[in-house]
């Protein structure tokens, strides 16, 4: 076929045009080979040459490899490292190292605490405001306050019995001040929520327990020696004024031990109401209010309230004790609360 002239004569411009009949089979294209056939691209373009870069998306599907199913992604190119099954992304691939796997803050996090550390931790919330710092500093105070307001108007300490009452007195009321100290550290924890902290630390309830107790024993150390040593000396110093004999510094043992007892046993009665009312002032409030009160009550009606008062062991210690069935009540009675109490807080919900 030519074009524009007649004749057969090629247009200007034009490269002749071949004639005679054409061939049919493969064509070989620019820089191939002789019968390769040209590789055809979708949509009937070509397909990539080698040496030159990509074309344009053509919106054609890509290639599905064998085994997969069609809208799946296949296998990993090369440009996303391949991830196991369950891996989220970010997280350091299991055997491997990553800022989530080692540190010295992971492998503190992954030590529990110590008891000794626990223990040094209840001990800070003791004393962890300014008004319980000046709640233990005046209870030394004022529990010698009340030993001379009891022991100083005495003027029948004959035996060892009368001498030993009035420290009594003064273990039930002269160290209320600092018993509210252990209340707001057993009941404000789980009112304030800052037991939290702890048990996300450790979550064994037992050990908390146990930390606190211990301090609780600090406590109770050191109520017994201040009351041990103030409260005979007034007593000697009060029965020297009224020309008697002074028969607890014959029986230290006896009397540190009544005094010991004594002490412990308040203790008990302000654990027991710590853990049963999770209310600072609630608690307080009771334990202000139950205790005197029963110690006025014994004293009218021995045999009945001494079933329910909780000094009564140390009462019989001293030779004042309303009877054997007394003693042994009470003792069942607030060992059987206190044990409630553990089961309250091991149960009881720390959000």
């Amino acid at each position: 076929m030519t074009h524009g002239y007649p004749g057969g004569q090629p247009t200007p411009g034009y490269p002749p045009q071949p004639t005679g009949p054409q061939p049919t089979g493969p064509q070989p294209m620019p820089g191939g080979y002789p019968g390769q056939p040209m590789p055809g691209g979708p949509q009937g373009y070509p397909g990539q040459q080698p040496g030159f870069p990509p074309g344009p998306p053509t919106g054609g599907q890509p290639a599905v490899h064998p085994g997969q199913h069609p809208g799946l992604p296949g296998p990993p190119t090369g440009q996303q490292p391949a991830m196991p099954p369950g891996q989220l992304p970010g997280q350091p691939v299991q055997g491997h190292s990553g800022p989530l796997s080692n540190g010295p803050w992971a492998e503190r996090a992954a030590k529990s605490a110590s008891f000794l550390r626990l223990v040094l931790v209840e001990f800070r919330k003791l004393v962890g405001t300014r008004s319980d710092k000046i709640v233990l500093a005046f209870a030394p105070l004022f529990l010698i306050g009340v030993l001379c307001l009891i022991i100083l108007p005495q003027f029948y300490l004959r035996s060892a019995s009368d001498q030993i009452l009035p420290n009594l007195l003064g273990v039930q009321l002269g160290q209320l001040l600092l018993f509210v100290a252990v209340i707001k550290l057993v009941a404000g924890e789980w009112q304030y929520k800052s037991v939290q902290p702890t048990l996300l630390v450790q979550p064994s309830r037992l050990r908390y327990m146990l930390a606190q107790l211990s301090v609780l024993v600090g406590v109770w150390l050191a109520g017994t020696l201040v009351t041990f040593i103030a409260g005979p000396l007034l007593v000697k110093t009060r029965a020297a004024m009224n020309v008697q004999s002074y028969w607890l510094g014959m029986r230290p043992g006896w009397t540190l031990g009544v005094i010991g007892l004594a002490t412990a046993l308040v203790l008990l009665s302000a654990m027991v109401i710590a853990t049963l009312i999770p209310n600072t002032a609630a608690a307080v409030t009771v334990f202000f209010v139950a205790v005197p009160l029963l110690t006025f009550a014994r004293a009218g009606l021995p045999e009945i309230i001494g079933l329910i008062y909780p000094l009564e062991a140390a009462y019989a210690m001293a030779g004042l004790g309303a009877g054997v069935a007394q003693t042994i009540v009470s003792v069942i009675v607030w060992l059987g609360l206190l044990v409630l109490g553990g089961l309250v807080v091991s149960r009881r919900d720390a959000g």
